[in-house]
């Protein structure tokens, strides 16, 4: 599940492997550190606030990797850009099979992409600096504020400061 994130400023490129958001195909008898098969992904809730390139590529990874995606649900997922976007929204290098995707919103072209409907969203910056979606004047955003690196991933990791 990958459910109320908020990515903000990020690349994709040209390139079949980046994006903010990539869903890699699997290698069959894939080993512990390689590319298993998605299966079963629910995105829900994040949002994508002027993010460069597309912000959700599928079927990215290596020429070995021909497990595609499967079972995808993408439901309430927001895309808002002030940056000319030369990119699709999603790109889909291969197609996920049995993929779902309903009440997703961008205040882009959303024509062609099934679940996807074009809305006047807007923005705003809360006291944390980070830019909240707002649709029908509700505000959408899930974060609250930003953490730090010493707040998110492994205990081990995290420096002390």
């Amino acid at each position: 599940m990958v459910k109320n994130n908020y990515f903000s400023g990020l690349k994709g490129f040209k390139v079949k492997f980046r994006a903010p958001l990539t869903v890699v195909n699997g290698v069959e008898n894939s080993p512990l550190n390689g590319y298993f098969q998605v299966k079963n992904l629910c995105t829900s809730g994040n949002q994508f606030v002027n993010c460069e390139g597309p912000a959700i590529r599928f079927g990215s990874g290596r020429r070995d990797a021909l497990l595609v995606p499967t079972a995808i649900v993408m439901e309430n997922n927001f895309i808002f850009s002030n940056v000319k976007m030369t990119y699709p929204l999603i790109d889909y290098v291969t197609q996920p099979s049995k993929i779902e995707s309903k009440h997703n919103f961008t205040n882009l072209k959303a024509k062609g992409y099934q679940g996807w409907e074009s809305s006047s969203l807007e923005i705003k910056t809360n006291p944390y600096g980070i830019m909240e979606i707002i649709m029908d004047g509700k505000e959408i955003s899930m974060a609250t504020k930003l953490v730090g690196e010493n707040e998110v991933g492994p205990v081990w990791l995290r420096s002390e400061k």
